[in-house]
């Protein structure tokens, strides 16, 4: 029985599949391409488990940076606006956001440290 994989590997492997489609690359050309067989593509696209090495084959093939898919999907930073004592406009990214960040940062250190452990 194969593992399922976090939410976070879940949404890099989702990712290899969008930047598949969007380059209009079946799975037939990649699979090929990277020696591996469709159903295993097929699987890692649906998001079980996928070593650092097939990730970096995939995203080579299709001319991409391993960041630009374990990146999140969700680039946008907000912050809060306030004025300061002396009336002083400024931006500061709140606490529950900045909790929030550190969390998911963590846990794709986690998941890259996971990724290198794993092909040593």
């Amino acid at each position: 029985m194969e593992k399922e994989l976090s939410p976070f590997i879940l949404t890099v492997c989702q990712n290899l599949r969008k930047l598949r489609e969007s380059q209009d690359v079946k799975q037939e050309e990649l699979a090929a391409a990277i020696n591996i067989s469709i159903p295993t593509l097929s699987k890692i696209e649906n998001g079980y488990d996928v070593s650092l090495t097939t990730i970096e084959r995939i995203c080579n093939y299709l001319g991409k940076d391993i960041g630009d898919v374990i990146q999140s999907s969700k680039n946008t930073f907000y912050f809060s606006e306030c004025t300061n004592s002396n009336g002083n406009y400024f931006n500061y990214l709140n606490k529950e956001l900045f909790e929030t960040l550190q969390k998911e940062l963590d846990f794709k250190n986690q998941f890259i440290k996971t990724l290198i452990d794993k092909n040593m």
